[in-house]
């Protein structure tokens, strides 16, 4: 038995500037990628997407001589199921992790969820 399914594979990259009006604090520069990849069949569809993100602050330091800086990663993951026209199950998890000079800026966490999701 043979089932059809569809491929699909996604990069993209983004920079990008914040400012604030509180004397330049929370100003940052921004580079990230992401890549996603989907699997597609009739009735099953899962999302995988691998994310990193670079941000350096113009002006906070951490100590004299070094910007604050800090790193994301995160990791995605969605399954998917119709079980009829109108209603679907879906399992979804999400790691996210921090890294960054400032020891008080690094977390990591695990989100998981499971789900009835109806659409009319």
């Amino acid at each position: 038995l043979h089932t059809a399914y569809r491929r699909q594979r996604q990069m993209c990259k983004e920079t990008g500037q914040l400012s604030d009006n509180a004397g330049a604090y929370y100003d940052y520069s921004k580079i990230s990628t992401k890549l996603s990849h989907e699997i597609k069949g009739k009735k099953w569809k899962s999302v995988t997407e691998l994310g990193w993100a670079n941000y350096l602050y113009d002006i906070r330091t951490v100590s004299p001589g070094a910007q604050f800086e800090r790193q994301s990663y995160g990791v995605d993951l969605l399954v998917t199921r119709k079980i009829s026209s109108d209603w679907e199950i879906y399992f979804k998890w999400r790691y996210e992790e921090d890294q960054s000079n400032a020891r008080d800026y690094e977390y990591y966490t695990n989100f998981w969820a499971l789900g009835v999701k109806w659409e009319n």
